[in-house]
């Protein structure tokens, strides 16, 4: 996000804030207390364009205008204009501190409607970021920068939309009123990552956790990142092989010392009055892995090393104990098959055989088909990313001797440069 949460994408844990019932005190309880938060916005940059801008002339008949990917329509009933005006939309920066994916300029700017208009967002395209539907929403941004949250939107989770009506014409964006962050940590083994429960308007319990109108008010100013109340917080709870220690609206979770082929899931549960709600986000403790399976059969993945890396040849091997793994290639992005320089091998001296990315028909040794694919050199994290396929490796005993079998092989390695 400018914040905006979906900046960086995605996998290996799953992270689970809970919401649950509880009776609490009276109303007034749940309003912001002396010393917190103010229910007031926070003003923001408008944002600068982004894309290219869509037109469309609607008259007194009414109509609809779209951007091509679906991400937001505008629908205007019959008897909203009085006259054929231009009507467009054109994707901007987001920079509200709950906004996820773009945020969308509506033109003309200021422009006033006779009847309501609707304004539908989808979150089809983002869902992996949407911790729980009940904190979605919509804002638009007013005159003095602050977003202004529309309060009960009509979510429809079977067309996974969001929609409000409005009078008026702004720049509007989809939003998260309260979220985990981060929504996704891709850790290394035995690191740390601290996640916090956040709202960016003030809540109220009042049938679920909501924003707060201010009083004479019709929408919810969008202020900073606030740490949840404590007061809704119940306890949260680790299921998975890492450790959690919690501390109010935070909690400090430790990845394990190996790699994990599952997902860890934390909950937080809450005193709320109503039913159950979830909020979900993911961690992936992978760290330099490779991942591999034969016949098609169940994925092993195992810690792994890059030596090589910065030079023009890279070798991967594992660094447990098991069969040992070792992926030769050039230091180039790509698909390229086996040659001697290039290959695949998985030495198991228990089993006494070993695959390779060769095998040998009557006597006449061949390259096995299939390829290694290197899709990232060094990501933003440093790793380098790829896959392999070895279609008919062969498989030789140890003794010596030409292979037995053939076999599939497919994997892929996520290995971090030194």
């Amino acid at each position: 996000m400018t914040h905006t949460l979906f900046r960086n994408s995605f996998l290996g844990c799953l992270l689970t804030l809970v919401l649950l019932t509880a009776c609490r005190g009276d109303k007034d309880k749940d309003r912001p207390e002396p010393g917190k938060p103010p229910v007031t916005g926070t003003a923001r940059p408008i944002g600068n364009t982004t894309g290219a801008k869509i037109e469309k002339q609607i008259g007194p008949e009414g109509g609809t205008i779209g951007s091509g990917e679906g991400d937001i329509v505008v629908t205007i009933p019959a008897g909203a204009l009085d006259a054929p005006t231009t009507i467009s939309l054109q994707p901007i920066e987001n920079t509200n501190v709950g906004g996820v994916a773009s945020a969308y300029r509506l033109t003309p700017h200021g422009q006033t409607f006779k009847k309501p208009i609707s304004i539908t967002f989808s979150y089809e395209t983002i869902e992996l970021l949407v911790q729980h539907v009940s904190t979605l929403g919509i804002a638009f941004q007013d005159d003095k920068g602050v977003w202004q949250y529309v309060p009960k939107p009509n979510i429809n989770t079977a067309n996974k939309t969001v929609t409000v009506t409005s009078t008026h014409f702004s720049d509007w964006t989809l939003m998260l009123w309260m979220y985990l962050t981060p929504y996704f940590a891709d850790l290394e083994v035995n690191a740390t990552q601290t996640f916090k429960a956040v709202r960016v308007v003030p809540v109220i319990d009042e049938d679920g956790l909501v924003p707060l109108v201010p009083p004479g008010g019709t929408t919810v100013p969008v202020g900073d990142v606030y740490p949840l109340e404590t007061k809704y917080i119940k306890r949260w709870e680790l299921i998975g092989k890492g450790t959690l220690t919690a501390d109010g609206a935070q909690a400090v979770y430790k990845a394990p010392g190996t790699v994990l082929p599952d997902f860890d899931v934390v909950a937080l549960h809450l005193n709320l009055k109503s039913a159950a709600v979830q909020l979900l986000s993911k961690i992936r403790v992978s760290g330099s892995s490779v991942q591999y399976r034969i016949d098609g059969g169940e994925w092993q993945i195992r810690p792994a090393e890059l030596l090589g890396g910065n030079t023009n040849m890279g070798v991967i091997h594992a660094t447990d104990i098991g069969p040992e793994f070792t992926l030769q290639f050039t230091n180039t992005l790509g698909d390229r098959t086996y040659t001697d320089d290039e290959f695949f091998s998985l030495m198991d001296e228990t089993l006494g055989f070993t695959y390779r990315s060769f095998r040998v028909i009557v006597w006449e040794g061949r390259f096995s088909q299939g390829s290694i694919n290197i899709t990232s050199l060094k990501d933003a994290n440093g790793y380098l990313l790829g896959t392999f396929t070895v279609l008919d490796a062969g498989k030789f005993p140890n003794t010596g001797g030409p292979n037995k079998s053939t076999h599939k092989i497919e994997g892929k390695f996520r290995v971090k440069h030194k």
